[in-house]
């Protein structure tokens, strides 16, 4: 019976380090509110973070509040896609890619506004069958 116990208590407590180590990983691509990012464009400001992880941007130049103080943004169902190519060190990723969607107020009608996906995706290097150079960046292996 001992020793069930001594297995049982193993398991939780390696359960728990590592649901502590995924909650780690995590929070580091979270955004807040008032954040810059920086995008093709330009600078952008987070407005918003939406329940599902989605954040709401504006562009930096504008003074979003003077011509629309409400909270009601939706997406136009244009979606876009921002890339972000990694160095040619990287043997892992050839580059990371985040969705995201223009968006309007749906009360005043003011655009400018993005909808961002919560995370980036990676794309690892694509290879020919017994090639060594990656086909989309150039990595050499």
């Amino acid at each position: 019976m001992k020793k069930v116990y001594k297995m049982l208590t193993l398991v939780f407590c390696l359960a728990f380090l590592f649901g502590m180590t995924v909650f780690a990983n995590t929070s580091k691509d979270s955004v807040n509110v008032n954040d810059i990012i920086t995008t093709e464009t330009g600078e952008e400001i987070v407005i918003a973070v939406l329940e599902d992880g989605r954040f709401i941007t504006a562009s930096l130049g504008t003074d979003f509040y003077a011509a629309c103080s409400h909270n009601d943004i939706v997406g136009t169902g244009k979606m876009y896609r921002q890339t972000s190519s990694y160095n040619k060190s990287d043997s892992t990723y050839c580059y990371k890619y985040r969705d995201y969607e223009e968006a309007r107020c749906a009360r005043c009608g003011k655009t400018g506004f993005k909808i961002y996906d919560k995370t980036w995706t990676n794309v690892k290097h694509k290879y020919k069958l017994f090639g060594s150079t990656c086909t989309e960046c150039g990595y050499q292996k």
